[in-house]
Formats: structure tokens, sequence, C-alpha cells
């Protein structure tokens, strides 16, 4: 329990540099092309690909409407809001002892169905909602399924 609490802390901790950074602050882009090395343009975007994508665009609500699957485990962060929830997976950069939460929030108004660590398939659209005084990118879904936990539940990073 008390490394799960540590992978969440770890990416609460990243998760509000990302949102929360100094809009002044230049940022070198990211190569997010869908023909870049490592992502093979008929592979289903996944977590790491929509958070590259969404942190480099010039205007996130370009993306408003764009369907997006992901499967990963429930979490959430005590300071969202009780309609937010986050699927997400384990980010592995060099070994198990250092892999971090990556997640995408989904808005959902009744989401106590879904419990913290269970998988799921979420499929839905992009929106646009205000949180506090910042605006941030949430799934709208339009459905969520259980999923078994895949053969290799963690992402890697390029």
């Amino acid at each position: 329990m008390k490394k799960n609490n540590l992978f969440i802390i770890q990416f609460i901790v990243m998760f509000l540099l990302i949102s929360f950074s100094n809009p002044t602050v230049t940022v070198q882009k990211m190569n997010i092309d869908s023909k870049a090395e490592g992502i093979e343009e008929e592979s289903p975007k996944g977590i790491i690909y929509w958070q590259k994508l969404l942190f480099n665009a010039k205007d996130p609500s370009e993306y408003l409407g764009k369907p997006v699957e992901i499967l990963g485990f429930v979490y959430r962060h005590e300071e969202d809001p009780e309609n937010i929830f986050f699927v997400g997976r384990l980010l592995l950069d060099c070994c198990y002892d250092d892999a971090l939460p990556q997640g995408l929030p989904v808005l959902l108004e009744d989401n106590a169905k879904w419990e913290n660590d269970q998988w799921i398939l979420v499929k839905g659209k992009w929106d646009r909602i205000k949180v506090g005084d910042k605006e941030r990118n949430v799934i709208l879904p339009e459905t969520i399924e259980k999923a078994e936990i895949p053969d290799d539940p963690y992402i890697y990073s390029e």
C-alpha cells in the first residue's frame, strides 16, 4: 500500500508541474508525429501519446470532440473534484522500482462504481473544462468497461 501511495504522490507532483507551470517558460517540443520512432502509424494512441500531444499543443481546445480510447487502472487525486478520476498505467523508464503512474483525466459525475486500481477500458471524446482557475482537457466517456490486466501492464519511455 505504501508503494502505491508513493507512486500516486510522484504522479501528482509531476502532473502539477506540467499542468500549472508558468506559461512564459519556454519548453522544447517533443516529437509526437505518428511516424516518429517507436510509434507505429496503426498503433492505438495511448497515454503518453496524448500527454505529449496536449502538453505541446498551441491550442489544446483543437482536440475537442476527437475520439480517445485508453486502457488502464483507475486512480484519483484528493485535490481534484469528485467527478474526475484518472485512467493510467505505470511508466517504466529504467526499472520497476522507478515506475511512475501516468494517466488521463476522465470526467464522470457518478464514478463511484469504478474503484481505485480497477482496470478499465474508456472510450470517449475529448472535452475541456475549468478546474479552479485553470482549463484542462478531460475525457468524456461514451463507454467504460471492466478490463483484465494486460500481460504487460506497463508503458515505456521512448
